[in-house]
């Protein structure tokens, strides 16, 4: 299940021909840019795809968290 689709939100392609949300608002803008950020996105994608994960928050904040964890821990 692909969460909150709303008007503050773009649609990104994502597994099983469902989009997935890039919101417009969220904490994590400055990662979007970033190459963690778009291998995430896409190994989200792949986890939805095979049913491995089931997403119930705007995956904007899930990949967000974890680029910041991982730029954070990896320093």
């Amino acid at each position: 299940m692909v969460a909150k689709n709303g008007p503050a939100a773009s649609r990104i392609k994502s597994g099983k021909g469902m989009p997935a949300t890039l919101s417009k608002s969220h904490p994590y803008k400055k990662y979007e840019a970033t190459p963690e950020w778009k291998a995430l996105w896409e190994s989200m994608d792949d986890l939805v795809k095979n049913k491995d994960v089931t997403e119930t928050t705007d995956r904007s904040y899930i990949v967000g968290y974890l680029v910041q964890q991982l730029r954070h821990k990896l320093r």
